[in-house]
């Protein structure tokens, strides 16, 4: 049947839920399969979790106004939160501290496997 079976609620019962219009009459077989593993996929990334994209949202904006967000591109935004992706190994290097009691061998041994 082309039924969605997951657990949700504090009791994480199984829940089970109609992908289409009378989904529990409706066998899955390799002409529909496609179909099945799409609404699944769609139910499971958007529809199963609309109130904790929804917490997400209200709490992404209240750090982070929506008007604010306006003034970046997409890219702008993922390296304003998550940095430069490239490490520049010899400045990080030239700009660390070694604590005195490690051994010469070991802040070599790291730097190497940097």
């Amino acid at each position: 049947a082309v039924v969605s079976t997951q657990s949700t609620g504090e009791t994480m019962e199984p829940v089970e839920v109609d992908l289409i219009r009378d989904g529990q009459n409706v066998l899955v077989t390799n002409e529909n399969k496609a179909a099945f593993v799409n609404l699944y996929s769609l139910y499971t990334m958007t529809f199963s979790i609309v109130n904790e994209i929804a917490a997400f949202n209200q709490g992404f904006h209240d750090l982070i106004p929506k008007r604010y967000l306006q003034l970046f591109s997409a890219e702008d935004l993922e390296n304003l939160m998550c940095g430069d992706p490239l490490i520049d190994v010899a400045d990080w290097r030239a700009h660390t501290t070694v604590s005195e009691d490690l051994e010469e061998r070991v802040v070599e041994g790291f730097w190497e496997v940097v």
